[in-house]
């Protein structure tokens, strides 16, 4: 995993975690793990820009579609 974590609200976040492509190429992505030992299902989520962005701050328009017809995902 990468050099750069740290454990917030329960959380192990590491930083920037590099994912080498089959042609060479490095992506980089954060890894939200809990902090405790065990098997949990895992969340994903990606896009082209902007890894730190909030989905609710950068998709405004899709957040509240997903809030009315999901309420209990938020």
């Amino acid at each position: 995993m990468s050099e750069r974590s740290e454990v917030v609200e329960g959380m192990r976040i590491y930083w920037d975690v590099p994912i080498a492509m089959d042609d060479g190429l490095v992506l980089r992505a954060d890894v939200f793990r809990p902090a405790a030992e065990g098997r949990y299902p895992a969340i994903l989520t990606y896009g082209p820009y902007a890894k730190g962005l909030a989905f609710q701050e950068g998709y405004p328009d899709p957040w509240r579609i997903m809030c009315v017809q999901h309420p209990d995902v938020p």
